[in-house]
């Protein structure tokens, strides 16, 4: 199933943490980072845990929040 990054800001700023979606360990925002997901980028999603997908990562997973993702899976 396929995903992709939606509705984010354009500028980008880690410390403010604009312009990027932050990719956890764990479905909550209190997880540490692993990576990030731009506007267009695409993703396979494999699960949905709450307001949380889990989404592949540099070959592994981690979790983005599912409101700024759009999907084609159904959930």
């Amino acid at each position: 199933m396929r995903g992709y990054g939606a509705r984010l800001s354009g500028r980008y700023n880690l410390a403010t943490g604009s312009g990027f979606l932050a990719l956890r360990t764990r479905p909550n925002s209190s997880s540490r980072m692993i990576g990030q997901l731009f506007n267009g980028d695409h993703t396979e999603i494999f699960d949905r845990r709450g307001n949380w997908y889990q989404v592949e990562i540099g070959g592994g997973t981690g979790w983005a929040n599912a409101r700024w993702l759009r999907n084609n899976c159904g959930y």
